[in-house]
């Protein structure tokens, strides 16, 4: 991997990790998740489960359904999924529906 794109790696994760702390400030766990096409973000999502009381409401489902919204499709084989946090059950079932390139 060339600087550039390690450097771009890294602004991401940053993003995840500013979108956690936003979670964290709330009183929900800190997790944080952003959806990238072609250099884009077109998802992000900060965990909820607490302030929304709803259990369901993880971060990288939050930026999943971000993106297919704005996609207008569920195939998100040509994008990228950062997180924080290693994703659960749950998420992974949907990161599996959505075909990502990569996580």
């Amino acid at each position: 991997m060339d600087r550039s794109a390690l450097e771009q790696h890294e602004t991401y994760m940053r993003i995840c990790i500013d979108l956690a702390k936003m979670a964290k400030q709330r009183g929900d766990s800190p997790v944080g998740s952003i959806i990238v096409q072609n250099g884009s973000i077109i998802g992000k999502g900060i965990e909820g489960g607490k302030t929304h009381k709803d259990i369901t409401f993880h971060a990288e489902i939050e930026a999943i359904r971000e993106a297919t919204r704005h996609l207008g499709k569920q195939d998100l084989s040509d994008c990228i999924l950062y997180t924080t946090h290693e994703p659960c059950i749950m998420c992974s079932y949907m990161i599996r529906h959505t075909k990502f390139h990569s996580l």
